[in-house]
């Protein structure tokens, strides 16, 4: 993968956790985890720049919730580990197998 292809899959992968977001629809915390550790790895490996993400991924959160993420997320991009800023309207709830 080129830094251009994982760049591209990153911005469909955010677009499409925001949009369901901005439709008031649950992001599973396994779609969450798993994005949060691919962009780990394309950090690592350097095929993404950390200041390019977090400047697409605030311009998303703005986009999907009109506020800034530091208006939620204060430190968020100052962890060891990337974490996904995400704010659902309730919190995901699954039906039990009962």
């Amino acid at each position: 993968m080129q830094k251009d292809e994982a760049r591209q899959w990153l911005l469909d992968a955010l677009d499409g956790i925001y949009h369901d977001l901005s439709c008031g629809l649950d992001i599973s915390p396994g779609r969450c985890l798993r994005l949060e550790g691919q962009i780990d790895l394309l950090l690592a490996w350097q095929l993404l720049e950390r200041n390019w993400l977090i400047s697409e991924i605030e311009n998303r959160y703005r986009q999907c919730c009109g506020e800034a993420v530091e208006a939620g997320f204060w430190q968020w991009q100052q962890q060891g580990v990337f974490v996904l800023p995400l704010r659902m309207r309730e919190a995901p709830v699954y039906k039990s197998g009962t």
